[in-house]
């Protein structure tokens, strides 16, 4: 997947490697990063990027994921396995500080703040299952300093107490003989010291046979000898044997502690590989913190939209030094996948080249990378790199022969998913003929839709880019004036070599570059001079197609925002058409209603006949306004519907009769389940205005609505007494609807006695609700049939 073999330490990878391996807190995590893989998994390699943005938050938010200094227990834990086996004190303690780092990363890990926080490191910790029993096993046996506790066992206990005691003893009587013979003048100045463990006398040698006992040692002079006394040989032998006696009640204890550790081997296993890898992954934040590392947008297919990248590196170098490292933005697609970038000798090529090769490995192998998180990449099976001097005394390989080498390699395994990196291309060999092989290579590797980004000075090269699809052209500016170098990078236009210039700004002889120029002549510049114009006008032609689409879009948009405005305008029109018949035959019902109140007067004066012209014209007027006004309904509703979607379930609704709102839950032919203040209401969808679901713009968690708000206010009575039958069903649907939101479960409806019409549209219109209810009438002089009660269960 990697050519050449060292692309690690080509692309400086290695280099990276190392300062991030400075921040390993132990040799585990350190050994992970000489395993690091090239992946090709897009899941894995967005875990990996994942874990390492968490540590590094963590880090920046002050509370950073506990790992601390630990050992290799894996070196010795295979002999846990062992029966009776017994481990020295040292590695124990090593083991103990393990599972007290397992222990703080597991309480760090239930932490809902961190767990919600950083999911990805919480997981991995808690997928280790941490158990606390092995840490408080150790601990009833080691202190704090690690050191073996006086209560591991009953025996220790005694042991531990008979020894203080013979060693208060033996105090006693060295203090005691040693006073004695001092008095005497038989010490020298020191008067005791320590031989073979021993507390022992400082003695002249000339008076060495006037005290009895042991002589241990003798002064590198020999005029001081060290004599253990005779009165207390026999209590350093007591000690002695308390002593060895300790050790092996020990051991013991060690061995018993094994034992019990042995059954916790394979989470002790689990445990060290988890915590290498946190410190593998927390070396990673550490190091991308030093070059402001970012995770960018990750996908599968191959890509390059880099926003204000850098060299991590050179990063990390200017910033010791207090230089400004210039960012650069670039963006490769499937229409332009290799990009020629030419421009003056140190003005950057490589460095560019690197920086984008090196960011690609990062990224595949788990790094943050120095760019803006809105940069996107993509993912590459092979990434192939022909950079330096190759040439191999041991191979025979002159320079050249070396390049071809690398492009017999590349034009053989090359494609789709393949990054390619070349510098100087078509360089160490005659110019005419390196440009020709190099311009046939170029386009072979287009052919095979590889990617790629390839640095050079040739024109010819410059021109292959220009004139073919899949190929593109940059240049790093340079300050001409100046004579110096920009580190700018320019998307789109060839670079000059400015040779001639940067010749004169080192010091090299006028003549000599006055005599250069007259051999060149001015093919050269006009070469550079109309590859830079063309590619102007190339870029100008796109920049104005991009204008243009724009525009087209925006023009499409505002046509259809003309047309939609245009119908709203034309329903609007018609609406007030048909307001304007409703008013009118309001008009006309009052009066009819007036001219009934009439009639009895009319019928005093016997003028029947101008009564029912009166009656007859009315009603004509009144047809005729009923029947222009169904035809607006019928017209309105059609241009309703038109710019309307038809209603679903789950929609958000709204009654036209009260203006309540709810949520459809089942569509039933005309009609439609709908939830309103946690009742199921069978609404015909007619009745029914599908409204936008308002948003929650509040921080507090509930919902809030004015139908609760009012719900005190919604009465459990109407009367409907002398309406026509349309008036009396709205309203009656209308009351029904805001009773039931409210929340009433006892309703009185009067509607009075008369032929028993109102009476048996209000039973109607109640069945149509299907809830379970009572429906009864009160008592003859209470109303009787005149009122309607319904109780709802």
């Amino acid at each position: 997947m990697l050519y050449p073999g060292d692309l690690f330490k080509i692309l400086e990878f290695d280099k990276l490697i190392q300062i991030a391996e400075s921040y390993c807190k132990g040799t585990p995590g350190r050994d992970l990063f000489s395993q690091i893989n090239f992946s090709t998994d897009l899941n894995q390699i967005e875990l990996q990027l994942s874990e390492t943005l968490e540590f590094k938050l963590s880090i920046e938010s002050g509370d950073p994921i506990p790992v601390n200094n630990y050992s290799n227990i894996l070196e010795f834990l295979r002999y846990l396995k062992i029966t009776d086996y017994f481990l020295e004190t040292e590695h124990i303690n090593e083991l103990k500080r393990v599972l007290e780092i397992m222990k703080n990363l597991d309480k760090y890990a239930i932490n809902s703040k961190h767990s919600e926080n950083f999911p990805s490191i919480t997981r991995l910790i808690l997928n280790c299952q941490y158990k606390p029993t092995y840490l408080q096993r150790i601990n009833q046996v080691l202190d704090d300093q690690g050191k073996i506790k006086n209560n591991a066992s009953e025996q220790l206990v005694k042991i531990r107490r008979n020894i203080s005691s013979k060693k208060t003893e033996l105090e006693r009587a060295f203090d005691q003989i040693a006073g004695q013979y001092k008095v005497k003048g038989l010490l020298s100045e020191s008067g005791e010291s320590y031989r073979n463990g021993r507390r022992v006398l400082s003695v002249p040698s000339e008076y060495k046979r006037q005290i009895p006992g042991i002589i241990h040692d003798e002064s590198d002079t020999g005029k001081t000898v060290y004599i253990e006394p005779e009165s207390v040989i026999l209590l350093n032998n007591d000690l002695f044997e308390l002593e060895h006696e300790e050790i092996r009640e020990i051991y013991k204890i060690i061995q018993h502690l094994c034992n019990d550790l042995a059954h916790g081997y394979d989470d002790f296993v689990n445990y060290s590989q988890c915590i290498a890898k946190l410190d593998f992954i927390g070396a990673k934040a550490h190091t991308a913190l030093t070059y402001k590392g970012n995770k960018p947008l990750i996908g599968l297919q191959p890509k390059f939209e880099i926003k204000d990248g850098y060299h991590p590196l050179l990063f990390i170098k200017n910033q010791k030094s207090g230089k400004i490292t210039v960012p650069f933005n670039l963006g490769l697609h499937n229409d332009n996948r290799i990009l020629i970038i030419s421009g003056p000798n140190a003005g950057g090529k490589s460095i560019l080249m690197k920086t984008i090769g090196l960011m690609q490995l990062m990224i595949q192998c788990g790094f943050l990378i120095p760019a803006s998180v809105e940069s996107k990449f993509g993912i590459f099976k092979q990434i192939f790199a022909d950079i330096g001097d190759k040439q191999s005394l041991e191979e025979d390989l002159s320079t050249y022969s070396s390049h071809l080498k690398s492009m017999k390699y590349f034009t053989d395994h090359v494609c789709e998913n393949t990054l390619i990196l070349i510098d100087e291309f078509g360089t160490g060999t005659d110019p005419e003929v390196g440009g020709a092989i190099a311009e046939s290579i170029l386009g072979h590797l287009n052919r095979r839709k590889c990617w790629g980004v390839i640095t050079t000075h040739y024109s010819v090269l410059k021109l292959f880019a220009h004139n073919n699809s899949g190929i593109v052209n940059g240049s790093m500016l340079f300050d001409s004036n100046g004579l110096k170098p920009t580190y700018v990078f320019k998307l789109g236009s060839p670079g000059s070599s400015f040779a001639f210039e940067l010749a004169k700004n080192n010091g090299i002889p006028k003549v000599v570059i006055h005599h250069a120029e007259k051999k060149l002549g001015s093919k050269k510049y006009k070469v550079d001079k109309l590859l830079n114009d063309l590619q102007e006008n190339k870029n100008q032609l796109e920049k104005q197609i991009k204008s243009l689409n724009e525009r087209q879009q925006q023009l499409d948009k505002l046509i259809i925002s003309y047309e939609k405005q245009m119908n709203e305008f034309e329903f609007k029109r018609k609406k007030l058409r048909q307001d304007v018949k409703e008013f009118q035959l309001k008009s006309l019902n009052a009066q009819e209603e007036f001219i009934e109140s009439h009639i009895k007067d009319l019928q005093k004066e016997k003028d029947l006949e101008k009564i029912k012209a009166l009656a007859i014209q009315k009603r004509a007027e009144r047809e005729k306004l009923l029947t222009e006004l169904e035809n607006l309904r019928i017209i309105n509703h059609d241009n309703k519907k038109s710019l309307q979607k038809e209603i679903e379930a789950g929609d958000f609704v709204r009654l036209k009769t009260s203006g309540t709102t709810g949520t459809v839950e089942e569509v039933i032919k005309d009609s439609a389940k709908v939830v309103m203040g946690g009742l199921t209401v069978l609404v015909p969808i007619k009745e029914l205005q599908a409204e936008r679901r308002p948003q929650d713009l509040r921080r507090e968690k509930g919902i809030h609505t004015d139908i609760l708000t009012n719900a005190a206010k919604v009465k459990d009575k109407i009367d409907i007494r002398g309406l026509r039958v349309d008036e009396a069903l709205t309203q009656l649907q209308e009351f029904i609807d805001n009773a039931l939101i409210a929340g009433k479960i006892n309703l009185e409806i009067l509607h009075g006695k008369g032929d028993g019409t109102l009476k048996r549209i209000v039973r109607q219109k109640i069945k149509e609700y299907n809830l379970p209810m009572e429906i009864s009438h009160p008592a003859p002089d209470a109303g009787g049939d005149g009122i309607t009660l319904v109780a709802i269960r």
